[in-house]
């Protein structure tokens, strides 16, 4: 993989980390979090 491949596959990934960070931050600025749970009794919130 050349310099220019990598260079480019790095800008996307964070690109697509920021990109995910915010929408995750949209879910958590509400102030009413549910938490719902499997079957297996391990949480469930609105951001999985």
């Amino acid at each position: 993989m050349s310099k220019a491949e990598l260079k480019e596959i790095s800008s996307f990934a964070v690109e697509t980390c920021l990109e995910a960070g915010k929408s995750i931050l949209e879910l958590y600025k509400d102030t009413e979090i549910s938490t719902k749970y499997k079957s297996d009794n391990t949480p469930l919130t609105e951001a999985d």
